[in-house]
């Protein structure tokens, strides 16, 4: 299994342990994370492909590189024949969970619900209007999500799944629906992407397996602020 996760952006925000010993992979274009990374047992890799920015849209919208499996093509020496978890920098992920995940479906994709019911793409806007960085290209959005619902072919109804942990048993099989997300995601400007997997995902509902939120829940914790961290993987 390839665990991955990744972080994006000018100021550094930390980074959790790898959750396993090996094949643990961390993604960024700031390579000031890279001794954080490595010393809590990730591999890091330096992206330098995708620019460094201090804008969080655009941070955002570069960790989809990660998170739907655009970097395969890019690093053919990372193996990931035995699948990939993927999960956001901000999620403290055990091993634990990673056993959850794994037990929980036996489907190519295995995902979450939300931990609040959000029975429609609706609640999933209101709730992202919250964040300037989905503000900013919600009327273009909403006008792409209408277009798809108006032909028949998708509904306006759909439970809304977490992206921030995403288990592919099988990485070759999920990218026909990643490689939409990432592309439509990008095209929008819009790095909510939990709307667009609303959207999209339903035509590939026979491969998603969705666990509900109380079966594998992450550890969230406050961070020390980076220079105490910094400080003390120097002493």
């Amino acid at each position: 299994m390839l665990i991955t996760s990744c972080y994006f952006g000018t100021k550094p925000s930390g980074i959790y342990p790898a959750p396993m010993p090996r094949n643990c992979v961390f993604f960024s274009n700031n390579p000031d994370m890279q001794a954080e990374a490595v010393a809590n047992g990730w591999i890091f890799i330096h992206t330098p492909q995708l620019p460094l920015s201090s804008n969080k849209l655009i941070g955002s919208l570069q960790s989809k590189y990660v998170k739907f499996l655009q970097y395969l093509g890019d690093y053919p020496d990372l193996d990931a024949s035995g699948g990939v978890l993927y999960f956001d920098h901000k999620f403290e992920v055990t091993n634990q969970h990673l056993n959850a995940m794994l037990d929980g479906s036996d489907r190519a994709i295995v995902i979450r619900n939300t931990p609040k019911l959000k029975p429609t793409i609706g609640h999933e806007v209101e709730a992202a209007m919250r964040q300037e960085r989905y503000q900013y290209a919600m009327p273009e959005t909403l006008e792409w999500v209408e277009r798809r619902v108006a032909t028949g072919e998708y509904s306006e109804t759909v439970r809304i799944v977490n992206t921030g942990l995403i288990l592919y048993r099988n990485p070759e099989l999920a990218r026909a629906l990643t490689d939409q997300i990432y592309q439509t995601c990008w095209q929008l400007a819009q790095p909510e992407c939990q709307i667009v997997w609303a959207v999209l995902s339903q035509k590939f509902q026979h491969m998603i397996g969705r666990l509900d939120w109380e079966q594998v829940t992450p550890v969230w914790k406050e961070r020390a602020p980076f220079s105490e961290r910094m400080e003390r993987l120097a002493s």
